[in-house]
């Protein structure tokens, strides 16, 4: 349920130098925009209680990969990622029989982990966007 700083770290620096290598500094610059918006968004949903941090960094992180042009093809996959997420889980735990409602010894297990939803996004804007 954690997604550590190391992992964000390794993917942003992933996605900022495949940009360098293969846009140049333009598409650096786009990408280091896209990355710089997304941070900030996440910065005030986290704030708001909507999303975990560790949500907001790593998607920061994947947007490294992407220019800012690819901006809503990325955000429109991790939506749609994240309805399918959404929809398995909470229909796998009421089929199950599992409550949806806090654990008090474990707060974080009926929490949908979003994290899933970036990377399976962030995979599928990549191969629907980028050469």
């Amino acid at each position: 349920r954690r997604l550590p700083n190391w992992l964000s770290a390794m993917l942003a620096v992933l996605g900022l130098a495949a940009a360098l290598r293969y846009g140049g500094v333009e598409l650096l610059g786009s990408s280091l925009i896209h990355a710089a918006i997304a941070l900030c968004v996440g910065i005030i949903l986290h704030a708001f209680g909507w999303i975990g941090g560790g949500d907001g960094k790593y998607y920061a992180a994947a947007a490294c990969w992407f220019p800012l042009g690819l901006g809503i093809a990325l955000l429109f996959c991790v939506a749609i990622a994240g309805l399918v997420l959404f929809l398995g889980w909470f229909g796998l735990r009421r089929l199950r029989g599992i409550e949806m409602e806090l654990v008090p010894d474990n707060p974080d297990a009926a929490k949908l982990p979003y994290g899933l939803a970036i990377a399976a996004g962030s995979f599928a804007a990549a191969a629907l966007t980028l050469p």
